[in-house]
């Protein structure tokens, strides 16, 4: 009875540590950052996208049972991602009283894109379709309500036109026709909501990232 007792116990806290372990992993984002630079060639936008890191997962990487709050709330229920980051690249921008503005061409059906504070962007939410980049690298969130997404690392897509747009006043946002727009492509895989099942290898992998501290051999609590 004690030894069926202590395995109880000690499941439970190797479970409760793995899921602490996950929501510090969560902490740290999905991963490597995945940067699209921008720049001018003389009048024309150019940009390069980094594929040294893989592909994004629009995936839901908080512990069973977790949820956000605040602002962030609006991810609940998604599988969404962070990793992709809009920056200015060289030393050729655009001139004072303009910018780069990212209009949305096309995307997979559903997908929901917010800034960094959470605000709507690219037609969610009844959004503006067109964003202004602000300068500075920028990482916005991407999600996909998990009733949309139909299959194993379902394939999600957003193309987006970058052009150089007016910042002043009435004509904010126009494009500057002696600019030449770039079309960007940001690709995902989209994963399907987790079970405890799909959560076990997780957990294993939230345990051995786990630093080992040193000490005095634990000992057996008998109940």
């Amino acid at each position: 009875m004690k030894i069926r007792t202590v395995l109880v116990v000690s499941i439970t806290c190797v479970v409760l540590t793995a899921l602490q372990a996950m929501a510090q992993d969560h902490q740290m984002g999905h991963g490597a950052m995945k940067h699209i630079d921008l720049w001018l060639d003389g009048s024309a936008v150019q940009f390069h996208i980094d594929d040294s890191v893989p592909t994004p997962q629009l995936s839901n990487p908080l512990p069973p049972g977790h949820h956000y709050e605040d602002a962030k709330a609006v991810l609940n229920g998604t599988a969404h991602n962070n990793q992709y980051g809009w920056q200015a690249a060289g030393l050729n921008h655009p001139p004072r009283g303009a910018g780069y503005f990212i209009r949305l061409l096309d995307q997979t059906p559903g997908l929901r894109a917010y800034t960094p504070d959470m605000t709507p962007i690219f037609g969610t939410d009844g959004a503006s379709d067109t964003w202004l980049f602000p300068g500075i690298m920028t990482h916005n969130w991407y999600a996909m309500p998990f009733e949309l997404i139909t299959e194993p690392d379902m394939p999600v897509f957003a193309t987006y036109e970058v052009y150089v747009g007016s910042t002043q006043g009435g004509e904010f946002g126009t494009p500057l026709l002696d600019y030449q727009p770039a079309t960007v492509t940001l690709h995902f895989t989209a994963i399907p909501e987790p079970t405890i099942g799909m959560a076990l290898p997780a957990i294993a992998l939230a345990l051995s990232r786990r630093p080992r501290r040193n000490g005095p051999p634990k000992q057996t609590l008998h109940i």
